[in-house]
């Protein structure tokens, strides 16, 4: 279920990409090492590092000068530890706010449609506040034996040197474009 969740996920993204999912995906592992910051360069080397943002901090997304959210597909929130509540649920509501006012240092904002999902990365248990009736939370629980593996430096060391290859990036694009539910 969630590998074609998430394979959905990134056609709509790919291929929709006006259309906010409306979730955050919040990839969870209690290990580093586990590949839950590789999505991050996955995506940006499927669809462009303009579509794309990482940030380290809940306050550049919560921030009044936000510009740099502008047109992206998705933001990316590595490593969070845990947030306050209000932190918490501020950021589930942007998670399905349709507009955002974007504001630029000495400028006044401008609303326009926000079409940026969130992902963000942890080792925290309970990084978000999140009801069990929650639905604006994906939680996908990273195998954590990838961290613990002999062969993790070579897996990792092949990820990455695949990124590069426009061949098989074009197989992913194009796996996720077919892809019918």
């Amino acid at each position: 279920y969630r590998v074609e969740w998430l394979t959905q996920w990134h056609h709509e993204k790919l291929c929709n990409g006006a259309r906010k999912i409306e979730k955050i995906l919040l990839f969870y592992s209690v290990e580093t090492g586990s590949g839950k910051s590789s999505h991050n360069p996955f995506f940006t080397a499927l669809s462009g590092a303009h579509t794309t943002l990482k940030v380290d901090d809940i306050d550049d997304i919560l921030k009044e000068k936000n510009a740099e959210l502008l047109n992206r597909l998705v933001i990316y929130y590595d490593d969070a530890q845990r947030l306050k509540k209000n932190e918490s649920e501020k950021l589930k509501s942007k998670t399905t706010e349709r507009y955002y006012t974007y504001r630029r240092l000495y400028e006044n904002g401008v609303k326009m449609k926000a079409l940026h999902d969130y992902v963000v990365t942890t080792n925290k248990g309970s990084c978000l506040y999140v009801a069990p009736e929650d639905r604006r939370v994906e939680i996908i629980d990273v195998n954590d034996e990838m961290a613990i593996s002999p062969h993790a430096n070579e897996f990792w060391t092949e990820f990455y040197a695949e990124l590069q290859d426009v061949n098989i990036l074009k197989a992913w694009l194009e796996y996720f474009i077919n892809f019918e539910t």
